[in-house]
């Protein structure tokens, strides 16, 4: 809670372009919040160790993502990496290198995981 404070207070960049992109996503109510501009928001990843995209797919994480964790999880983006990075992590805390309990892991998400209404997957 404490990084994700200090991260709300940050500004974050927004392009011309990037507003043009998202725009696409604001006639589908159930994906409003991909047309609204850069923030900071708490929420769950999944992962695979192959990349997806299109909505079969992401449906099928976000269910996952509620199954695995008895709907409480709130399954908002894919990611691939953070896994390795935390996987790194603990073998170093396994052998006393780093203190695992002092771990964040932040992201930022790069890309849509659903295509917008028109949009091929």
């Amino acid at each position: 809670k404490l990084a994700v404070g200090f991260a709300k207070q940050a500004t974050l960049n927004d392009t011309v372009v990037a507003q043009q992109y998202r725009a696409n996503y604001k006639v589908n109510s159930a994906f409003a919040a991909g047309s609204e501009g850069p923030s900071v928001v708490e929420c769950d990843t999944a992962t695979s160790d192959n990349f997806w995209s299109g909505t079969l797919l992401s449906e099928a994480f976000e269910n996952t993502t509620s199954l695995f964790t008895n709907g409480t999880g709130v399954y908002c983006t894919t990611q691939q990496e953070d896994n390795g990075t935390l996987e790194s992590l603990m073998r170093a805390a396994m052998i006393g290198l780093v203190d695992f309990s002092r771990i964040i892991i932040m992201r930022t998400a790069s890309d849509f995981d659903r295509e917008f209404p028109g949009q091929t997957a």
